[in-house]
């Protein structure tokens, strides 16, 4: 029991050992000599493949697209990445924001996107996955209301359990709009929740949790509160489809 330090011995040289960074995404331009070129690739989620070790990517390129690239050793290039693809690009009018997207990889080695795409207040949830063929056609999870109401269904974070169904939650703002007689609306109610979502292959359950709803109800000349959930988190249990999650509330 020797515990006289060895060289090189420190928290960066034990195991499991940092790599050196790697550089992902595609130079915008080609930068003078002794500068940084400019990467179109960020604000990325990472997913792993429990069974190939295979490491994929998601994150907004330079034209407000999600691109996705992984490690496969038949696709990689010089850096340990494959090319960044563009998989989903948003229609004209609407956006994609910042971290309002994530990925998973079953043990399949399908790998789900999901996303929050809008415009104007309002947003829904979509999402995608990949199989030997190739991308899916993208499907609305979001359930959109009629009438009067702007829905923004946000921060959407996916895990896959053992079974490989699918587990999602992301941050629900629901406004019901009356109109005040003069061409204008003023919100009459307003609903936040975290919404969780379990799809399985024959289902898909959208549930609120129960102890995220909050319900305000106003008139006219009331001002409803700025009632938001964001940075939503999502892990699962060890060996369960037990759900955790973490968020922040304002």
């Amino acid at each position: 029991d020797d515990n006289t330090p060895v060289q090189g011995e420190s928290f960066a040289n034990a195991f499991p050992r940092w790599l050196t960074p790697t550089k992902v995404g595609t130079p915008v331009f080609v930068a003078p000599l002794g500068e940084e070129a400019v990467f179109q690739f960020y604000a990325p989620r990472i997913a792993v493949d429990p069974v190939r070790n295979t490491v994929y990517l998601a994150g907004m390129n330079g034209s407000g697209q999600i691109a996705v690239c992984d490690n496969r050793f038949d696709t990689r290039l010089a850096n340990g990445f494959s090319m960044l693809v563009p998989v989903v690009t948003p229609a004209v009018g609407s956006a994609i924001g910042m971290q309002q997207y994530d990925l998973a990889v079953t043990s399949a080695g399908t790998v789900p996107l999901v996303w929050s795409v809008g415009g104007g207040g309002s947003a829904n949830l979509m999402w995608c996955s990949k199989g030997p063929g190739g991308w899916s056609a993208p499907a609305g999870l979001s359930n959109v209301p009629a009438g009067n109401v702007v829905q923004a269904d946000t921060f959407p974070r996916i895990r896959v359990d053992n079974a490989n169904n699918l587990h999602i939650v992301s941050a629900m703002r629901r406004d019901t709009l009356l109109p005040r007689g003069n061409g204008t609306f003023y919100v009459a109610e307003r609903r936040v929740e975290i919404t969780y979502r379990r799809i399985t292959p024959t289902s898909i359950t959208t549930t609120a949790i129960p102890d995220t709803v909050q319900t305000w109800t106003g008139g006219p000349t009331d001002t409803p509160p700025d009632w938001a959930y964001s940075n939503v988190s999502l892990a699962l249990g060890l060996g369960s489809d037990l759900p955790f999650v973490l968020f922040n509330w304002n």
